[in-house]
């Protein structure tokens, strides 16, 4: 998988992204990612890395979140976040049955 991350850096590094409008947490660290460098770096490194929920789930609550949204396939994380922050909703978009849900129960949980 090395290979292809670095062939996905390659052809990610010419494109051009803007800063970040809100603090995204990068599986590749579990820290803050705020500058281009530093989002471009993690996208293409967590390719071939393990995913640091531990330490992601950690950045979540220091920044205190009112809810917290799983994308992708599965619930897995979203289980593993309710299990430790009880008090913290989460739910993984298989949840629901449509965008429009998701979008209802983000809006209600930062109500």
């Amino acid at each position: 998988m090395a290979s292809a991350a670095q062939a996905f850096a390659r052809t990610i590094e010419p494109m051009l992204f803007k800063a970040p409008r809100v603090h995204l947490v990068a599986n590749l660290t579990g820290g803050s990612v705020r500058e281009v460098c530093q989002l471009k770096q993690a996208l293409s490194g967590q390719i071939a890395s393990t995913v640091q929920w531990d330490r992601c789930m950690e950045t979540l609550a220091e920044r205190r979140v009112r809810c917290v949204l799983e994308v992708g396939p599965g619930q897995s994380l979203s289980r593993m976040w309710n299990a430790r922050y009880p008090d913290v909703p989460a739910r993984s978009v298989d949840d629901f049955q449509s965008g429009d849900a998701v979008v209802a129960w983000v809006s209600r949980m930062l109500d």
